[in-house]
């Protein structure tokens, strides 16, 4: 099987076609699979388009990575707090919200997260593993089982890090995003961490590791990088699923009887209003 690998595309979706296009990439492919590493939205303005890209695809594998955590978050306590406002979480939700089919869907957010960011996380894993790689955002647990470890607290983890400091125990080839690659090339000593002499390309490190965040928001580019191996298991692909109309009614009558949903959008504004003026 032909993977392709990208991660922290950060809702960059013209530089994520044009990335996996230069690379090859053929969707109708059924020897080719997408493997993503985690933070597919925030900072970039086109999070939907991601979105409806990467859940129509076949033959893919996400990996959940800390951005989609933000967001959960987000969407648990009912408003944006400035780390929100700061990492594009608020920005990316009312992106998404533009695209709702009506107006009156609009006023329910808990509607949209069904629609939308539930739907696209229930596809996504918090590893790959093929036969001879493993596939993260940030970089294994530390727990002597890491298959079934802290994976919440290590979507955090800067990969480079934890690869000179930790180790790999897998037997296995890390690939990991979250961390731009140029802090890898800098700490091997091959290039400096920004500037125009900085590396931003994937970066082969310690231990049988490899960091591919391109920091696309600062390079506006994305990587892919493109391997050869074979799938430890038959694959199962989930499909994207939206509400249908008569869903879409039911749930609406639900959350208008229930007394302890936020039924206004605009409480966003407000909770953001307010933690601007703390901030300041």
């Amino acid at each position: 099987m032909k993977l392709f690998v990208i991660a922290d595309v950060h809702g960059f979706y013209d530089e994520m076609i044009e990335a996996l296009e230069n690379a090859g990439f053929d969707k109708d492919n059924p020897n080719h699979m997408l493997i993503g590493c985690g933070d597919y939205w925030d900072r970039g303005r086109k999070p939907y388009e991601v979105t409806q890209y990467l859940s129509q695809l076949k033959n893919k594998v996400l990996v959940r990575g800390n951005h989609e955590d933000l967001m959960d978050q987000m969407l648990a306590r009912h408003y944006s707090e400035a780390h929100d406002i700061h990492n594009g979480t608020e920005d990316t939700f009312y992106e998404l919200l533009n695209h709702c089919e009506d107006d009156e869907t609009k006023s329910i957010y808990r509607l949209v997260a069904e629609q939308m960011v539930d739907t696209f996380y229930s596809q996504m894993v918090d590893y790959f593993e093929t036969k001879n790689y493993i596939f993260v955002h940030g970089y294994i647990p530390t727990d002597t089982d890491w298959r079934s470890g802290n994976w919440s607290a290590a979507r955090w983890y800067n990969g480079f890090d934890m690869a000179r400091l930790y180790g790999n125990p897998t037997g296995k080839k890390i690939v990991f995003g979250h961390w731009h690659c140029s802090y890898g090339h800098y700490m091997n000593m091959e290039s400096a961490q920004w500037g125009p002499r900085s590396d931003f390309s994937p970066c082969y490190f310690d231990n049988d590791t490899i960091g591919i965040d391109g920091c696309t928001a600062y390079t506006g580019k994305v990587n892919v990088l493109v391997l050869e191996d074979e799938l430890l298991d038959d694959m199962s692909t989930k499909e994207m699923r939206y509400l249908t109309p008569e869903e879409n009614k039911e749930l609406k009558e639900i959350y208008k009887k229930t007394s302890t949903m936020v039924s206004d959008i605009n409480f966003f504004d407000d909770a953001a209003a307010e933690v601007e003026s703390k901030v300041e």
